[in-house]
């Protein structure tokens, strides 16, 4: 999942902050996948792997004692993916995703998973998307070493996305992702 994670990093350098939101919060679903029996997620693996590898990162900032728990990531995974908007349907009227390198940003920055507006209609939580990415990262890394005995990881692995760049049968010389 190297190209996974360097694909992220280069959205990030590129500004394509959708590219690299979308990316991040598939992460706990994809890893949650290859290291079950049956190469499959849901809303409990991936609050699971969220607890598990992204919690103790920020115990201010994810989780149970954290402004942004693995409930929220699910929730944002859900409606991220199904209906393109970020919501939690719960907690937060929105949630505000601060671009890196802003001047709102350069001022804003130490704020990561911070309320704002909380007695207003419009309590939101402003999340740092680079930090989100980041830590998210961190928690892969930390996924990826505890799952080398992992029987099913290592046989599900083979199955994930890639990209060959001299193609692969039966479309060789040209490079290819599947």
């Amino acid at each position: 999942m190297k190209d996974y994670i360097d694909q992220i990093n280069g959205a990030l350098s590129c500004k394509l902050y959708y590219s690299a939101l979308f990316m991040t919060i598939a992460i706990p679903d994809i890893c949650s996948a290859l290291q079950s029996e049956n190469n499959n997620s849901d809303s409990e693996k991936y609050k699971n792997w969220i607890n598990k590898y992204i919690s103790d990162l920020a115990p201010n900032k994810y989780g149970q004692k954290g402004q942004l728990t693995a409930e929220h990531l699910w929730s944002i995974r859900c409606s991220l993916f199904h209906q393109g908007i970020t919501t939690d349907k719960k907690d937060f009227n929105r949630l505000l995703f601060l671009e890196p390198g802003t001047e709102g940003y350069k001022s804003l920055q130490s704020i990561h998973c911070c309320i704002v507006g909380s007695d207003t209609n419009d309590k939101s939580l402003l999340i740092d998307i680079a930090r989100l990415c980041d830590d998210m990262i961190k928690g892969f890394e930390l996924w990826e070493k505890d799952q080398q005995s992992n029987k099913f990881y290592v046989k599900n692995c083979k199955k994930i996305i890639k990209r060959y760049p001299n193609g692969i049968s039966p479309i060789f010389g040209t490079p290819v992702i599947g």
